[in-house]
C-alpha cells in the first residue's frame, strides 16, 4: 500500500468528504497517528513506532478510520487515546478524550522539570551537573501546562549543548 504524506488536489484529504475549506482536523489526527508509528523521521516516532506501536491495517484507509471515529464520539476538541498505553492503534484499544485527560494519563517522568505553583501556574526548573556542581536553570512560570512542557523541552535542549 502506497503511503502519501504530501498534500495536493488528488490527495485523500480532499476525497474523504471531511474537509471544509481544505482543512480537516480528523484527517490531521489520522495522518499524525500513521506518521508517529511508521515515519522514522517524525519527532514522536521513538515513543510510538520505535516502541513497536503500530496502526491496524484497516485504519490505513482513511474512510474506514473516519467512519469508526465518527461512530465513537469524535469531536474536534478531543484527541485520540490508546486505552492500553503499550497497545496498538486498533478499534478495541482507542477512544477520544480531552487533551487534559490525555496529559494526566502520561507517566510521571513526563512532568520532569515542571511543577505546579501555589498560584496554580506551572514553573519550569531543570538542573545539570557541570564540573562537580549542580547548576539550576529556570525558564519561568506559565498558565498553561502545554506551554510549560514546550518551554521545558526548549530549556533542556539549551542545557544539553552546554
Amino acid at each position: 500500500m502506497k503511503r502519501i504524506y504530501a498534500r495536493g488536489e488528488d490527495h485523500a484529504m480532499y476525497k474523504h468528504g471531511q474537509c471544509i475549506n481544505k482543512v480537516s482536523r480528523l484527517y490531521s489526527v489520522w495522518t499524525h497517528m500513521i506518521e508517529r508509528c511508521e515515519k522514522e523521521t517524525d519527532h514522536a516516532y521513538k515513543n510510538y513506532g520505535g516502541r513497536g506501536i503500530s496502526v491496524c491495517y484497516e485504519w490505513h484507509d482513511p474512510k474506514i478510520f473516519f467512519e469508526w471515529a465518527l461512530n465513537h464520539g469524535y469531536e474536534d476538541s478531543l484527541t485520540i487515546d490508546r486505552i492500553e498505553n503499550d497497545g496498538n492503534y486498533i478499534p478495541e484499544n482507542c477512544q477520544f478524550i480531552t487533551l487534559r485527560e490525555n496529559t494526566m494519563k502520561r507517566p510521571k517522568k513526563f512532568m520532569h522539570g515542571v511543577y505546579k505553583t501555589r498560584a496554580g501556574n506551572w514553573a519550569v526548573f531543570l538542573s545539570k551537573r557541570i564540573n562537580g556542581k549542580n547548576i539550576f536553570f529556570r525558564s519561568g512560570t506559565y498558565k498553561c501546562l502545554g506551554l510549560a512542557l514546550i518551554k521545558r523541552n526548549e530549556l533542556n535542549d539549551k542545557i544539553v549543548k552546554l
